[in-house]
């Protein structure tokens, strides 16, 4: 995961559905509450994915950590505003990072972590215009959120939810909250393997300027995430 503290500018960045191909004690569904289920498979219908449906022709999960910067680990292709890819059963250690430098967290008091010997890394995904070589030029990225990804500041739409699809080699809880010039504040179980970790997001505002954000990270998943081009 790209470090908690530079996720406003992560974030900052028509009606169908979409699902994750998930397991869990309660087997799988498919409109996005699938909570602290495991990932195996990534089943993705695009909102406005239909502006790119004759330019993309593959997409690439790419795995990120602090020192780590794009190690492509699945690939689908792309058709009809969709993409499919199945995520590896494990990752390799040498593209994970400890859990408390991964999130930019330190030795942070206000935290709690069940394990941090836990290895972490997260996945970003995006769109190219070529099948068969590396050297395709990357179109478009997309991403799990309630919104489209704007970095436009606008107090009308100060609340939304992104969806980080992570990976960690052992189970681990982390809890509690930092204060810097934001607020950040944990509440969420990792089981071994994929995971998708939602951050609430709130933009405050006094009048009509900017303040800071208020991060919730959890397994609690809205009713409106979707994937978006962008």
């Amino acid at each position: 995961m790209k470090q908690i503290k530079s996720i406003s500018a992560i974030i900052l960045l028509a009606t169908m559905s979409l699902y994750f191909s998930a397991c869990n004690d309660e087997g799988s569904n498919n409109d996005g509450n699938f909570g602290n289920s495991s990932i195996t498979v990534i089943n993705a219908k695009v909102e406005n994915g239909e502006n790119y449906n004759s330019t993309v022709k593959v997409v690439k999960a790419m795995a990120y950590t602090s020192f780590n910067q794009g190690i492509v680990i699945g690939t689908g292709t792309y058709s009809n505003s969709s993409f499919t890819i199945e995520l590896p059963t494990t990752v390799d250690e040498q593209y994970l990072e400890l859990i408390l430098p991964n999130f930019g967290l330190g030795d942070n008091e206000g935290i709690k972590v069940s394990n941090p010997n836990v290895k972490t890394c997260s996945i970003d995904i995006y769109g190219f215009d070529k099948l068969n070589s590396p050297y395709g030029n990357q179109i478009v990225t997309f991403e799990y959120n309630t919104q489209l990804p704007s970095w436009t500041s606008n107090k009308d739409d100060r609340f939304h939810t992104y969806g980080e699809i992570i990976y960690v080699n052992g189970d681990v809880t982390i809890t509690g909250s930092y204060y810097d010039s934001d607020n950040t504040h944990f509440n969420i179980f990792l089981k071994k393997g994929w995971n998708i970790m939602y951050l609430e997001t709130e933009e405050v505002y006094n009048g009509n300027s900017y303040e800071k954000e208020i991060f919730h990270i959890t397994n609690n998943a809205p009713n409106n995430m979707k994937w978006w081009a962008y």
